[in-house]
């Protein structure tokens, strides 16, 4: 199993050990080997290639057109070695993917899913009071996320939080209160809006507004379709319902409105080009520079180029690829702090030295989110 996020890998993970079968799980933070274990439930990032599987399952295959993460899906989908492949995408990827699929030749078959609990529109919710369990509460931020959550609390509720910033162990334990009723209703990011199975019946947009990393623009309406369907789980609600404390035009004209097809796959940046002789920032600025194609989106490389500038030691033929494979570790360049200690362990690893290990305190939310965030890259 193929998905997007730790979380589904751990919730696949859960769903599959307990039906009995044997089950391993694989992803950037975490390693779970399973004795006797057929079956690999894993993030996408970390395919084995080199391996052969009697069935392969790519989740949420319509991120091939993400320009961040893209790539691995259109690698995934082209390369995987599988006698068989599912893969499972919302509407909008279906005419890319066939056609991708047929350009290399195999046979498939298109089997469509349709929502089980239907799902609708019930208006504006005024306030705390319009709040019921079983809703999930959908915010931006992690500030917004918890001061909602507090206010909750202060008006009798208890409420599990999910963002994407909270470890793995924290955001399992969080799902685990929710869907065991210890606590009574979530407030979430849209990090619950991939696939994360919770018996959640309404979904109340608290915020209609997200920040993409570059602007704060409103959601759109694949957004609104893959959050708001969250709402109204078959077999425990007959419908789902989806409601908005701001924006209710927005969320009442794009809710179920079909998504414009997608047009482009990313593609990943072509690790044959570092056997050459031109300096690896050259490659990686002209990569990114290179004039846009019509069916494919360059994978950034901007992240990488940042680290690469953060880098002292120098590169040599010997330690070209190594540097590639530091420099494209998963790091939040908006952190100095993070790059800082990112430089650390890069210059031990390029010194065959052990790597450092990470301290930024624990007095603070912030400070503990900051260290977890460097475990995780002491870990890549």
């Amino acid at each position: 199993y193929l998905g997007p996020l730790r979380l589904l890998a751990l919730e696949m993970f859960d769903k599959i050990n307990d039906a009995g079968n044997p089950c391993s799980m694989l992803t950037g933070e975490e390693s779970i080997p399973v004795e006797g274990a057929q079956i690999i439930s894993s993030t996408i990032e970390l395919c084995d290639f080199n391996a052969s599987y009697k069935t392969a399952v790519i989740d949420e295959a319509q991120l091939i057109a993400d320009k961040d993460r893209g790539a691995s899906w259109l690698k995934a989908i082209c390369l995987v070695n599988a006698e068989l492949v599912h893969i499972c995408m919302a509407p909008e990827a279906l005419p890319f993917i066939e056609k991708l699929i047929t350009s290399f030749g195999d046979p498939y078959n298109v089997v469509q899913h349709n929502r089980l609990a239907p799902l609708r529109y019930a208006g504006l919710c005024k306030g705390y009071g319009d709040f019921r369990p079983d809703d999930a509460i959908i915010c931006f931020s992690r500030k917004s996320v918890l001061s909602t959550a507090a206010i909750l609390e202060k008006h009798g509720f208890r409420a599990s939080v999910i963002y994407g910033a909270l470890p793995p162990e924290a955001r399992r334990n969080e799902v685990r209160k929710y869907v065991s009723g210890e606590n009574d209703i979530v407030v979430a990011t849209d990090a619950i809006g991939m696939g994360i199975s919770l018996p959640i019946k309404r979904v109340v947009f608290a915020e209609t507004e997200k920040f993409d990393g570059k602007e704060f623009r409103p959601l759109t309406t694949a957004e609104i379709n893959l959050i708001g369907g969250r709402a109204g789980r078959y077999g425990l609600n007959e419908f789902g319902e989806v409601l908005a404390v701001g924006n209710t035009q927005l969320i009442a004209n794009r809710l179920g409105q079909k998504v414009r097809e997608i047009r482009q796959a990313c593609i990943g940046f072509p690790r044959e080009v570092l056997t050459t002789e031109y300096p690896l920032d050259l490659l990686l600025l002209a990569w990114d520079k290179m004039p846009k194609a019509q069916e494919f989106v360059r994978e950034s490389m901007q992240d990488a180029r940042i680290l690469l500038q953060n880098l002292k030691k120098p590169i040599t033929p010997e330690n070209r690829e190594l540097v590639y494979d530091l420099i494209t570790c998963p790091v939040d360049t908006r952190s100095v702090e993070l790059i800082i200690y990112w430089a650390k362990c890069a210059s031990a690893i390029l010194k065959n030295r052990h790597v450092p290990e990470p301290y930024f305190g624990d007095e603070t939310l912030q400070d503990c989110e900051l260290q977890y965030k460097a475990y995780d890259i002491h870990h890549q």
